[in-house]
């Protein structure tokens, strides 16, 4: 896990301690940072490096392309297709993939949050 994607997560989130409840109740629960599209957003641009590089790790764990893997996460509409995910990857983001940065930036909470929890 690397270490400045956990200092964001941690930045973002206000505090250490919520990570309990990220485990608890889930990323997508409506934690502070991690709800709001301009936010999601704002800080999937600059932690995407990171981010993008903990997904690749779990596509190649499941021996899967990174924009397969992300696909399958869950929480994306059927309106969100390859191209966008792709494009989110790349940091090509437009108008309309707000989606794919919230998903994805939950998903690093998530990440966080157990590989915390793991060493508490």
């Amino acid at each position: 896990m690397n270490d400045l994607l956990i200092d964001a997560v941690i930045r973002q989130l206000g505090d250490r301690q919520t990570l309990r409840d990220v485990l608890r109740f889930g990323a997508d629960a409506g934690f502070e940072g991690f709800t709001d599209d301009e936010d999601t957003r704002e800080f999937f641009e600059a932690n995407r490096p990171e981010i993008v590089a903990l997904c690749r790790a779990h596509a190649d764990d499941n021996g899967q392309d990174v924009v397969s893997f992300v696909a399958k996460l869950g929480a994306l509409s059927d309106e969100a297709d390859d191209d966008e995910i792709d494009r989110a990857i790349r940091g090509e983001l437009d108008g309309k993939d707000n989606q794919v940065a919230r998903m994805l930036s939950q998903f690093a909470l998530a990440e966080v949050a157990r590989y915390l929890f793991d060493r508490w």
